[in-house]
């Protein structure tokens, strides 16, 4: 598709890992958005597709710059929840929220990770993300340069026609998608709670 998003907002798609932000990205490249990411993480089985990470975004935390993606307005770029819940948001962007079950996010980082937890953990991360993505929202929703919308993992793969046309009338991108709902593949929803 040659559907290029021509807009003055920069695109951001955030979310914990492992929540379906690699899935929203891999969306916004074949619609015809462009998309700030580099290959530096191959892809593997965890993401077959790719991670589509940014390093200097990585680089965020610890340099504490971020002035730089005002330059790329009118592209889409990742940044996991934990670092963009640290950025003073001052200029026009578009949030898409990407949610998962959080029984599915503890189980599928634990598996990429290879070090199983126990079940007090699992209790306590869960209470932590929860807290974690409410303040994300909060923080996004009262922000006046941002529009955000919450695109649910689960009901993505489950209902993608449904979340693509919503997606579609947020980014005010027609999406053709019948072609699009190809990229939502329910063989890689591994990890079901």
């Amino acid at each position: 598709m040659n559907n290029i998003f021509l807009g003055n907002d920069l695109i951001i798609v955030t979310g914990l890992p492992r929540s379906g932000t690699s899935l929203i990205m891999q969306i916004l490249k074949r619609i015809g958005v462009p998309i700030l990411y580099e290959n530096s993480k191959v892809p593997d089985e965890h993401n077959p597709h790719g991670y589509y990470e940014y390093e200097r975004v990585k680089e965020i935390p610890v340099s504490n710059n971020w002035e730089w993606l005002k330059d790329y307005r009118g592209y889409a770029v990742k940044i996991i929840s934990p670092i963009l819940i640290s950025i003073p948001i001052d200029f026009p962007c578009r949030i898409i929220v990407t949610s998962r079950a959080i029984e599915e996010v503890i189980i599928s980082q634990e598996k990429m990770i290879g070090t199983p937890k126990l079940s007090s953990e699992k209790e306590y991360l869960k209470s932590i993300y929860k807290k974690h993505m409410t303040i994300l929202r909060k923080k996004i929703e009262k922000n006046p340069w941002v529009k955000t919308i919450e695109v649910n993992y689960n009901e993505l793969i489950f209902y993608p026609y449904q979340n693509l046309e919503k997606l579609s009338s947020f980014l005010k991108i027609k999406i053709n998608i019948e072609e699009v709902s190809k990229i939502i593949d329910p063989t890689l929803y591994r990890v079901r709670f």
